[in-house]
């Protein structure tokens, strides 16, 4: 079996990266490719130049392009052999096999509404999605999708999919969990190709007789998910919702735009709304226990202390540099034992904190001086007074790295230095 998708997918970047303006190099591997296993040249060819990614090909594509690269450029030292990435028997299994481009049979038929008379909207599942890719009938337009990245290799250049992975990955995560909830992919018939297809009304039926290929006009992330989870599970499914459109590419490109128009929250705001993530539970049973002095008093809007950035400095402190000391459980229950015990403290010594609202200036004091008294074996007695002078010397500076609503090191270390300061 393939040891190792993911690292073979980005050896092959890299291969790819470094051989893509070598167009003599190249022609040689699409013609080897297609003379030893019936490949397209396209297919080999789409891999090669980035326009198709990695992660869109099956386990056999990605054994032909490495086996091409070995045979055609075999004394190059960077080249790595078979062995590598693939176990004996499954290498010698695809040494004796032909590609096969998977024919989908005509009509396709999807149950939608009409929208419009260029649009539909209806369901789709992973299955079915993976079927239209064995078939090679979902393409990435390049011409209409967001700017692709720049490779130059001296005086040549090439360009590649920009691929979000850790978004790509996230979904394959929530995916596997059953935590994703699904929206919309968007496939589009482009007007300018040959196709055959009508609706019908009765039946509530898109049916499309004829067609070269969709292109992925909206959730490619998605798509690069569902097929990454689908190669390591041949039983994964999911459901999502399907809009198929019929657009011209100036079409495409002005959909994509308004798409990428909607109304943004702020990061802190947005990761607050991730339900799943350790940060948020924490803030959440802090917010709902009896035992926090804070009990209802934390909030998106309105609320005494901002849950979002408190969420962040709650991952800063309490999450990202324990994940390695247990389960996320046990580090949770951890930060909200600690966590309750800090501002209890804190708002016993002073009940203004229960009073007046806390800007963040406020929030990443107290949680600043939570975190110095732990490692240094302050008497938290005297942590509200602490908490004020930091928080009054933070409110009076200048210091650029105070804009930030997001924790980093810089700033963590600038006011541990002002905490230093003042003990």
């Amino acid at each position: 079996m393939l040891k190792d998708k993911k690292a073979l997918e980005q050896y092959l970047e890299q291969q790819c990266d470094r051989i893509v303006v070598d167009n003599d190099l190249c022609k040689y591997i699409y013609t080897y490719a297609n003379e030893t296993y019936d490949i397209p040249k396209g297919i080999v060819s789409d891999l090669i130049s980035r326009r198709k990614t990695m992660a869109e090909a099956t386990e056999f594509e990605l054994f032909i392009l490495l086996d091409s690269m070995h045979n055609v450029i075999k004394d190059d030292k960077k080249i790595q052999g078979i062995d590598k990435f693939y176990a004996m028997q499954e290498a010698q299994y695809y040494r004796k096999s032909k590609y096969e481009n998977t024919n989908i049979k005509f009509p396709l038929i999807f149950k939608m509404i009409q929208i419009e008379e260029d649009q539909w909207s209806g369901k789709i599942d992973v299955k079915t999605l993976m079927q239209l890719r064995q078939a090679q009938l979902i393409n990435y337009n390049v011409n209409a999708q967001r700017t692709m990245q720049k490779i130059i290799k001296g005086d040549k250049e090439s360009y590649k999919i920009t691929l979000n992975q850790k978004a790509v990955s996230e979904i394959a995560s929530g995916y596997v969990h059953n935590t994703f909830i699904p929206n919309t992919i968007t496939l589009n018939i482009p007007a300018e190709i040959d196709s055959e297809f009508y609706y019908d009304e009765d039946s509530c039926s898109l049916v499309i007789k004829s067609l070269d290929h969709f292109d992925i006009t909206d959730g490619y992330h998605r798509y690069i998910a569902a097929c990454q989870v689908s190669d390591s599970d041949n039983n994964f499914d999911y459901n999502m919702e399907l809009r198929i459109v019929n657009f011209t590419e100036d079409k495409a490109k002005q959909f994509i735009f308004q798409e990428d128009q909607k109304t943004k929250m702020r990061k802190v705001d947005s990761n607050s709304m991730n339900m799943n993530k350790a940060a948020n539970i924490v803030v959440t049973r802090l917010n709902e226990s009896i035992r926090c002095n804070l009990k209802g008093l934390i909030n998106r809007n309105q609320g005494l202390i901002n849950f979002g950035e408190m969420a962040m400095l709650v991952d800063w402190f309490y999450i990202k540099n324990n994940k390695k000391k247990g389960s996320s459980n046990a580090i949770q229950l951890e930060a909200i034992k600690e966590l309750t015990e800090n501002i209890n403290i804190l708002t016993e010594s002073n009940t203004k904190y229960l009073e007046e609202q806390w800007n963040y200036l406020l929030l990443l004091s107290a949680m600043c001086v939570f975190d110095y008294c732990k490692n240094n074996n302050f008497d938290r007695k005297n942590m509200a007074s602490l908490v004020d002078k930091v928080f009054k010397e933070l409110s009076n500076s200048n210091n650029n790295k105070l804009k930030n609503r997001i924790p980093r090191k810089v700033l963590v270390e600038y006011v541990n230095k002002v905490i230093e300061e003042n003990v």
